[in-house]
């Protein structure tokens, strides 16, 4: 059985995360996008179809708590620089499917050239 460096782990990681970060952008615009297209830049009607039962309200909710968390996790991270926090904030804006492995590549991209 071949072992790997760390480095080249780290490397796995990076790829798992560019995955992580391309699908989510990209299933979560499939059904935002015709929405779009249908009713503009609604904002009144988005919040009111985000909020329109307990159910979507919940995960509404859980997603904004999941940003605000990521958020707060990037500040915090003083490994990150101010560039690095930047594009996690602008990414999270996208939501927590596209912030979340923006900021781990970041973490780990960091962890890379640390090593190397």
């Amino acid at each position: 059985m071949e072992t790997t460096s760390r480095g080249e782990a780290y490397g796995q990681y990076l790829w798992v995360y560019a995955v992580l970060l391309a699908l989510g952008t990209i299933i979560p615009f499939f059904r935002i996008v015709p929405w779009l297209v249908d009713h503009g830049l609604d904002v009144r009607l988005f919040v009111d179809e985000l909020f329109a039962n307990p159910v979507s309200s919940f995960f509404a909710l859980d997603v904004i708590m999941a940003v605000v968390t990521l958020l707060v996790l990037a500040v915090l991270d003083r490994g990150l620089s101010s560039r690095q926090r930047i594009a996690v904030g602008l990414t999270a804006l996208l939501g927590a499917s596209v912030g979340l492995p923006a900021y781990l590549a970041i973490r780990e991209w960091n962890r890379r050239t640390a090593i190397a």
